[in-house]
C-alpha cells in the first residue's frame, strides 16, 4: 500500500475556486455531469498521486455523476494518466471551471498521443 505523503504547504493544488459547481448541484442535462472534469479533494490522494494533476478526474459515468440519484460511484479516469478509476461522489469538490478544463484537456492529450 503506498504511503500517504504529508501536506506540503509548498505544493499547489485545485480548490473550490477552480469549481462551477458541487456533484449535488442540480444540471438540465440528463446525462448529469458525464464527460466533465471533477476535482478531487486533495487529502484522497497518496503517495506519488500526491499531486494537482491527479484531482483532475474525467467522469464516465456510474450513478454519483447524476446530483439527483442516490448512487455514490463515479466511473472514469485521472485526466494525468488516463488510468481508469472509480471513485465517489463525496470525494469530489466540485466541476471543474472552464480553465481548469482546458489544463485537464491539455494533460490528456499528453497520454492519448502516446496510446496510439
Amino acid at each position: 500500500m503506498a504511503e500517504k505523503k504529508q501536506p506540503n504547504k509548498a505544493v499547489k493544488f485545485f480548490t473550490k475556486a477552480n469549481t462551477v459547481r458541487t456533484m449535488y448541484d442540480k444540471v438540465d442535462a440528463p446525462e448529469g455531469n458525464t464527460g466533465k472534469v471533477g476535482i478531487l479533494k486533495a487529502d484522497i490522494l497518496a503517495g506519488d498521486y500526491y499531486q494537482a494533476d491527479y484531482q483532475l478526474f474525467r467522469l464516465r459515468g456510474g450513478f454519483g455523476v447524476h446530483p439527483d440519484r442516490m448512487g455514490n460511484a463515479c466511473f472514469g479516469q485521472f485526466c494525468a494518466d488516463g488510468e481508469d478509476c472509480r471513485m465517489e461522489k463525496y470525494d469530489f469538490i466540485g466541476i471543474a471551471d472552464e480553465a481548469t478544463t482546458a489544463y485537464a484537456e491539455e494533460l490528456e492529450a499528453k497520454w492519448q498521443k502516446k496510446a496510439v
